[in-house]
């Protein structure tokens, strides 16, 4: 917790407020998908077999439909955002 939010809260915040036409965290941990249902963010469980955070990303770009020009961007949610609000 930082302040009254969990970590990956302040992270998504961050990247909503981007202006990213979506956003999703992917996870193989269920305290982080029970976190980020709570605050409403998109959410998809992976594998806990992955090696990088890179291979967790390529689970979601083939689980979900893109667009060929789409732009993944891969935002680590143990990162805190520069300014907390």
């Amino acid at each position: 917790m930082i302040g009254e939010r969990p970590l990956i809260q302040w992270v998504w915040q961050s990247a909503v407020a981007s202006g990213a036409a979506s956003v999703l965290i992917a996870t193989d941990d269920e305290r982080i998908r029970a976190a980020a249902a709570r605050f409403g963010a998109d959410c998809l469980m992976t594998s806990a077999h992955h090696a990088s955070g890179t291979d967790r990303i390529a689970e979601v770009v083939r689980a979900r439909e893109f667009a060929a020009d789409d732009i993944v961007v891969n935002l680590q949610g143990d990162e805190p955002p520069c300014r907390l609000k």
